[in-house]
């Protein structure tokens, strides 16, 4: 039977138009290229080449089998290359989206307790990862990703799912000197008319943009609370991500925004990713959070 070094063989000659040449490129004796050429022929029952004392030169049959043997070989190298990454997924790799202002959240002290947990595993992260989370998600470029959002989640798109992992309650992060500040009861919406909010992504916009008048940019890293500079700005994130901001950043205060509106910690997956929820990453976040919340 011909397998795929015959047919590499027969190509590399049909390419080099010489047994001699072909035979140095894949390095292995003239010898040994004639007999995988010869082999090739006999099992098809064709010639491919004539040979001549300087040269060899395809065949009509010839020409019709580099045709054909060149998209089988560009067919064969396709099935490898995604079988090596299907491996490699699957055993030792894990990318995975982190949220925005991840330096003040418990998820490094996650990243680096799963990387002690499994040392085999390549871990990929990607702060902020550019473009839709969902898309990153269903082209393979994320394994997984967290994700804030309300408590009642908005509904995934087809074949991605959240897994909630922490609830917290919004609060607004705001200039030390804004008069929101010494109010006694919470923010509410109203409160927030002609204010300017920073927000990560422009789809997470809250419905307070829709209720009143404010303006909002979109902030890209850790940086962010630099660009609270004066009364007016605020940014809307989780209590306990609020609280560790302040620790740093003197000039910032924290107040709760309606009666603690909940917000959540997702964990975002393709459902149709075969043992998906027997990964290794699955496992220990869900299991982290889950001892967290004893």
């Amino acid at each position: 039977m011909i397998d795929m070094q015959d047919i590499l063989c027969a190509l590399k000659v049909a390419e080099e138009k010489s047994i001699t040449a072909a035979a140095n490129k894949l390095f292995l004796t003239q010898s040994a290229v004639s007999q995988k050429v010869t082999k090739v022929e006999k099992e098809l029952g064709l010639a491919l080449f004539i040979r001549t004392n300087r040269s060899v030169e395809l065949t009509d049959a010839g020409v019709f089998f580099v045709t054909k043997a060149s998209a089988l070989n560009s067919a064969w190298e396709d099935f490898f290359l995604s079988m090596e990454q299907f491996s490699s997924m699957d055993e030792n790799l894990c990318s995975v989206g982190l949220p925005p202002l991840i330096n003040y959240t418990e998820i490094p002290d996650l990243l680096a307790g799963f990387t002690m947990a499994y040392p085999n595993y390549q871990l990929t992260t990607f702060p902020e990862f550019e473009g839709s989370n969902y898309e990153n998600l269903l082209n393979g470029k994320l394994d997984f990703c967290f994700e804030r959002g309300s408590v009642n989640a908005p509904k995934m798109p087809k074949y991605i799912t959240a897994v909630p992992l922490q609830n917290d309650a919004l609060s607004l992060l705001l200039h030390k000197d804004d008069p929101l500040t010494q109010k006694d009861a919470p923010v509410c919406i109203p409160d927030l008319t002609g204010y300017h909010m920073l927000i990560n992504d422009v789809h997470n916009t809250h419905e307070m943009e829709q209720a009143v008048q404010i303006t909002y940019s979109v902030y890209h890293d850790s940086t962010s609370p630099n660009m609270i500079t004066k009364p007016g700005i605020f940014i809307p994130l989780p209590q306990s991500v609020c609280t560790k901001i302040i620790e740093q950043y003197p000039h910032l205060r924290t107040v709760p925004f309606e009666n603690s509106m909940p917000i959540s910690l997702y964990l975002l997956y393709r459902t149709d990713r075969q043992n998906i929820e027997k990964h290794p990453f699955y496992r220990y976040v869900v299991d982290y959070y889950h001892k967290r919340q004893k």
